[in-house]
């Protein structure tokens, strides 16, 4: 099986660090093309968590109300993943945010995310509050003395009988990091936050918390849905096209 391969390639350690911006990348390991993978394996899921495809990220913006972000997964981009066996010591910032279910050697399904505006509007994000301070729209890291974005984008690992694991984007900020459309003007970093009409933000799968814990998760075919605005929070023209699915292999 896959995780006894990656087992003989060896593991990763990653104690203590420090957060995204600084000791959080984490050096290569075994690829899996998820295109590779025979679906038919996978569980099934219900029509609303189908993927949406490409985000159509060749085409002109999506027809939506006027000034309104469409928030959507590139696919095309988050079609592959890795499973890494990764020692885990109990001081490391992913024990205190819960982003392991256990400290030693851990199992961990890493996969990028990429989520691109589509819509007619700019996503405009509040205000980081002050160090230290939490409020209803960021949450302070003590361990990685910075601000986490609430609710920007759940993971889910879906078997036969439903959802086993649950994660989250640990989004240190939400930039543009990558443009899509032609002739979109980049306006948002870690120091403003948003997402222009156009532009892409990008999590690779070497950052901290980007992965599911799947230490405890019996080998087999699994389908990975990532949603991304899934409570709703922020303005978003279209929420049937925030979901996009694969087929994993552990």
């Amino acid at each position: 099986m896959l995780r006894g391969l990656l087992a003989l390639l060896g593991w990763v350690a990653l104690a203590g660090a420090p957060g995204i911006v600084a000791g959080c990348r984490n050096p290569a390991a075994h690829e899996v093309d998820a295109a590779a993978l025979d679906p038919g394996d996978a569980p099934a899921i219900d029509a609303a968590a189908l993927d949406p495809g490409d985000a159509a990220i060749d085409g002109p913006a999506i027809d939506g109300p006027p000034g309104v972000p469409d928030l959507q997964l590139v696919a095309g981009d988050m079609r592959r993943y890795r499973v890494t066996p990764t020692m885990i010591e109990a001081d490391h910032c992913a024990v205190t945010e819960g982003c392991v279910s256990g400290t030693g050697m851990r199992q961990l399904l890493r996969f990028p995310t990429e989520t691109v505006n589509r819509g007619t509007g700019d996503l405009l994000l509040p205000p980081v509050p002050d160090p230290e301070i939490s409020d209803d729209n960021y949450e302070w890291s003590p361990c990685h003395k910075h601000h986490h974005l609430k609710g920007y984008t759940r993971y889910e690992l879906v078997g036969r009988e439903g959802v086993i694991l649950t994660g989250r984007k640990q989004a240190f900020c939400i930039a543009d990091m990558k443009q899509i459309d032609a002739g979109a003007h980049q306006q948002f970093d870690c120091a403003s936050q948003g997402l222009t009409r156009g532009w892409a933000d990008v999590y690779d799968w070497d950052v901290d918390c980007q992965w599911l814990d799947v230490t405890d998760v019996a080998p087999g075919t699994y389908t990975l849905r990532v949603v991304v605005n899934p409570d709703g929070m922020f303005p978003d023209s279209d929420r049937t096209n925030n979901n996009f699915t694969m087929p994993v292999a552990l």
